[in-house]
């Protein structure tokens, strides 16, 4: 099976990268971005030579966070992905990968007859106090709008 790659957005607000065309839908929820658009060029190709080997009996959607998220939304609020996921897809083996884990956790203890399977991948149930220090520094870094060094950082 050919793996045909393609971007898009669910309901004008979850961007997605699509990879294959198999019967069996699986979802990636990935780690922090900056951004909650589509990926394009290199990040593209990227996702598509990583998941390739996933993608070659299934149809692979790496799932970025909605746009117009309210100030108060954390990682346990996942109605808004329940509902998308489960009108484009129905159901759906799931991956949550770093801190896409902890929402894909909580999506599949809240809809259980939706998420057939779930895999973590370099995740946790929290953050530990390093982790919340991490996003802590992000977090000022961001208000202070220093783009380039909150760039960096999450880089290193």
């Amino acid at each position: 099976m050919s793996t045909q790659t393609m971007t898009g957005t669910f309901a004008e607000r979850f961007a997605f990268v699509r990879i294959g065309s198999g019967p069996a839908p699986l979802v990636v929820l990935p780690g922090l971005s900056l951004t909650n658009r589509a990926p394009s060029g290199l990040a593209v190709t990227a996702y598509a030579r990583g998941f390739a080997r996933l993608a070659r009996d299934r149809t692979l959607y790496i799932v970025h966070r909605p746009h117009g998220l309210p100030a108060n939304t954390t990682t346990t609020t996942t109605d808004d992905y329940a509902e998308v996921l489960d009108a484009e897809l129905g159901s759906y083996d799931l991956v949550g990968l770093s801190t896409g884990g902890l929402i894909a956790q909580r999506l599949a203890i809240g809809h259980q007859d939706a998420v057939r399977k779930l895999a973590l991948v370099v995740t946790g149930a929290r953050l530990a106090p390093a982790g919340r220090e991490l996003c802590r520094r992000w977090l000022e870094l961001a208000a202070a709008r220093r783009w380039r060094a909150l760039h960096g950082d999450l880089a290193a």
